[in-house]
């Protein structure tokens, strides 16, 4: 049963490549909008900074344990939110991309230019390279769904509730346990990375 399970999941994931690699285009692009952002609007990124450090700020006063919390119910919520508002055309699923994408090219600039793309990568990989794929995937959901949304506005033959459902069972099977690991990274681990790359690099 599990090994089927294992096998229908990169069939599936197969079947939404191209909206896959979309997702990733979408979501660099807007990176690297928000990266040229910051270099020539510095009033504006501070002030977009403002918001996210208020965001970062309330969850100053929380235990490692609630932070891993806070972290996996933010992300779990936002993508299940992704997938499902993937009957709306996958307007959602843009937006989403656009918006993290965006706010990942501001911090990359003013990190950069404060700090060091070391510390940059210590606080984005650790993590990231389990948060990102399954952001990227979760997009694609919503995509094909969108997709298929619209073919049935326009009378195809689609079963809409089906495609909603695979995405759906998809995501509470691969994705949320696999935001559950990068959470607990996120907030036990990155932490210590982050501290090591500056204490290296103060060293030096």
């Amino acid at each position: 049963m599990f090994k089927k399970k294992i096998e229908e999941s990169f069939v599936y994931l197969y079947e939404i490549r191209r909206h896959i690699w979309f997702s990733v285009f979408v979501f660099f692009l807007a990176t690297f909008g928000g990266y040229y952002f910051a270099q020539n609007f510095p009033v504006e990124t501070q002030a977009y900074l403002n918001e996210i450090n208020e965001f970062f700020d309330s969850m100053q006063d929380e235990t490692v344990f609630q932070m891993f919390t806070s972290i996996f119910e933010n992300n779990a919520v936002a993508m299940l939110r992704v997938v499902a508002m993937g009957m709306f055309a996958g307007i959602f699923s843009i937006f989403f991309l656009l918006s993290n994408g965006f706010i990942l090219g501001l911090m990359s600039q003013v990190l950069t230019q404060q700090i060091s793309w070391f510390f940059l990568f210590s606080g984005i990989l650790p993590h990231g390279i389990i948060e990102l794929p399954c952001m990227f995937i979760s997009a694609a959901i919503g995509l094909s769904i969108g997709k298929t949304a619209l073919k049935k506005l326009f009378g195809g033959k689609v079963n809409l509730t089906a495609e909603l459902a695979r995405g759906l069972e998809f995501s509470v099977t691969v994705i949320i346990p696999l935001l559950l690991l990068a959470a607990f990274i996120e907030a036990y681990i990155t932490p210590f990375m982050m501290e090591a790359v500056v204490f290296i690099e103060q060293a030096l």
